[in-house]
């Protein structure tokens, strides 16, 4: 179904491949899981499967690639859609309309299906996926998972015989990378391929065929699920992926009970905020301490971005009081004290070289290089920032927050396309930080990385604060 035959591919400005010397045979129906560290090499794996390595990235492609027998490169870009559909990790990114119906109708209209067949394919589409009711809903206003499903049911409209996911479940909590998982199995029992780019393997453990493990473009091992579920500790650490199976943090958790002395550094009261007269977040009161790493969680659509916009200043809040150090701050005094770490790197770096973006807010070029050292970067100081994979981007950033060095920081995702080793290499980085006297809030979906970094946990459901707990350390 898909065969790679001594693959190199080098991307357009590199001296160095992407991939080298890849021979794989994927057979009609399995499931692939190709995981490793970040920059190993596989998102370039989909995008050569997808082709936009060769025809929207550019580069030199050696070897040869066939999908389900045919040579890729004899089959025009336009064509490739009918053959292997993607799923990007950013749903968002593929979109092309404006409703959800346009956008199960757009790959069908492109391919020039009869309208009688193009609604019985996006009917049939959108009740596979459970979206039906969702149809006539604007995509933009839709959770990270709804939106993630739309993009499945765009592909399933189209019908292709592949599947290819890059890190599907990055964005999305539990419970949707739970709907993830059997929208893949059902996708599984009617025969199709999949083959996903993931660092999160736990929910992928009952599904996948092959593990492959990439390193430096090369494809280094191929395991069983038997073999990977036997993993120890170590065996995961060494080779820098995450955890095979979910933490379970309940035992640690007890009720947060507000300290009395001094002024927090952060004290948020009765903080309201609405989009086109829909409450988005509801009377939400929270303090937090210098040192304090606080986990904001909650369901995709909660009200978690919007609150760490309101807290530095970004929006403005419908009614509610933001103080610092028990001063009443305006919007334009946040912006300067707080600094937010998007959940998507590419909108904050700016800069021609990963060097210079660093340089921009080092106190000296010394420091930052020291940085980049701490971050795993050094290698590519000389790179454009937009040639780096998706995890260095997201060290990028938060190389630079530590450099603008603000009381208090928030971080959207910041763990959502890390590894296992730069996971755990974040959490570091932040403890240090917070031991320095720093406030650090935290939208995440991600458990593992909760679990060993944070002080304290949040959950918002519909705008509002249902709990907050204390998070005592882990092995107590």
């Amino acid at each position: 179904m898909i065969y790679f035959d001594h693959v190199q591919f080098t991307y357009p400005n590199s001296d160095t491949a992407s991939l080298s010397n890849l021979s794989l045979n994927v057979r009609k129906g399995e499931c692939i899981v190709v995981t490793g560290r970040s920059g190993c090499g596989k998102t370039t794996m989909t995008r050569l499967i997808n082709g936009l390595a060769t025809h929207f990235y550019g580069g030199r492609l050696y070897g040869t690639l066939c999908l389900n027998g045919e040579l890729q490169a004899r089959i025009p870009f336009w064509a490739i859609g009918r053959r292997a559909g993607s799923i990007l990790q950013d749903p968002s990114s593929q979109f092309f309309a404006e409703k959800v119906r346009d956008e199960l109708a757009f790959g069908c209209e492109n391919y020039g299906l009869p309208r009688n067949e193009m609604i019985r394919r996006i009917a049939a589409a959108a009740e596979k996926t459970g979206i039906d009711d969702l149809l006539d809903q604007s995509l933009f206003q839709l959770s990270s998972g709804l939106q993630q499903r739309v993009a499945i049911a765009s592909i399933r409209a189209i019908d292709p015989d592949i599947y290819v996911f890059d890190e599907p479940s990055a964005n999305l909590d539990t419970g949707s990378i739970d709907r993830l998982a059997e929208l893949m199995l059902e996708l599984k029992r009617e025969g199709k391929t999949l083959f996903i780019a993931e660092h999160r393997l736990y929910y992928l453990r009952s599904l996948a065929d092959r593990f492959l493990y990439m390193e430096d473009g090369q494809l280094i091992r191929q395991m069983s699920v038997s073999e990977i579920s036997g993993f120890s500790q170590s065996d995961i650490r060494r080779l820098g992926l995450r955890s095979l199976r979910l933490p379970d943090i309940k035992y640690r958790l007890t009720p947060h009970k507000e300290k009395k002395s001094g002024h927090p550094a952060l004290d948020i009261r009765d903080l309201n905020f609405s989009f086109k007269k829909t409450p988005v977040l509801s009377h939400i009161n929270l303090t937090a301490g210098r040192g304090d790493i606080i986990a904001v969680t909650g369901p995709n659509g909660a009200g978690k971005t919007t609150l760490a916009k309101a807290i530095c200043g970004l929006i403005k809040e419908k009614s509610g009081t933001v103080l610092f150090d028990g001063h009443r701050e305006r919007r334009r005094a946040r912006k300067r004290k707080a600094f937010f770490v998007m959940q998507h790197p590419d909108s904050q770096l700016f800069s021609e070289s990963v060097l210079d973006e660093l340089n921009l807010n080092a106190a000296s070029s010394r420091q930052a290089e020291k940085l980049l050292s701490a971050y795993h970067l050094l290698p590519f100081s000389k790179k454009h920032p937009s040639t780096l994979s998706g995890g260095q981007k997201q060290r990028l950033t938060l190389a630079v927050a530590e450099a603008v060095n603000p009381e208090i920081l928030l971080l959207d995702e910041p763990t959502s396309g890390l590894d296992g080793q730069n996971m755990r290499l974040i959490a570091g980085r932040l403890r240090m930080m917070a031991s320095s006297g720093k406030t650090i809030i935290v939208i995440t979906h991600d458990l593992e990385f909760i679990s060993i970094a944070c002080t304290r946990v949040i959950r918002l459901e519909n705008g509002k604060k249902v709990r907050d707990d204390e998070l005592s350390p882990p092995n107590l």
